[in-house]
Parts: structure tokens; sequence; C-alpha cells
């Protein structure tokens, strides 16, 4: 991919990124295609990643606990609260993070 290429998918997925609460994450979740990201990583970062199919960097961040799937621990405290996340849509898959609470 050419430099100006990637940039432009880096750009249009800085701008792809949104907020939501869990009930928009949730069916995404049950199709086992949510994932996510620890706060220390970028969302349009990892989305260029796994846009680009650079399976050494996502393996790398799963075996580092940074990429996962949320557990049914999380879940369920994300539905009986309001708490919001940033995500992006990587199809087929969401990546998605907290929103730090100095940010609310």
């Amino acid at each position: 991919m050419s430099d100006s290429k990637e940039d432009n998918l880096f750009e249009k997925l800085k701008n792809d990124v949104d907020k939501a609460k869990w009930e928009l994450i949730a069916p995404h979740h049950e199709r086992q295609a949510a994932f996510i990201i620890t706060n220390d990583l970028a969302l349009e970062a990892v989305g260029l990643a796994m846009a680009r199919d650079e399976s050494n960097y996502v393996r790398e961040w799963i075996q580092q606990k940074k990429l996962l799937p949320p557990t049914e621990e999380q879940v369920s405290t994300w539905e009986e609260d309001e708490t919001e996340f940033n995500y992006l849509i990587v199809q087929p898959y969401v990546i998605f993070q907290l929103v730090p609470e100095d940010l609310q």
C-alpha cells in the first residue's frame, strides 16, 4: 500500500472513531466480533493493523492481553451502568475501549 493510501486509510479510521454505550456494541459481542483494547493503544492504529491484516501486531496485542474479547463479568457491569466507549468498526470486527473518566 502506498504511503498516500495508507495515510488516507489512517485518517478515515481516525474520523470513524465514535462513542457508544454497551447496547450498541452488544450485538457485535454476541456474534463474537467485538474486542476491547487497552487505553495505551490507539483505536485507529489497531484498526489500521487489522485492515492491513498485520497479524504479527494483532497476535502480539492478544498475547499481551491488550486486545481481547470482553469477559462476561465486564459485560454484566456494562449492561448495568452508563459506561461509554470509543469504538471503531473494521469489518467484520468492532474494536472498542473505555472512555477515560477524565475525558467524559
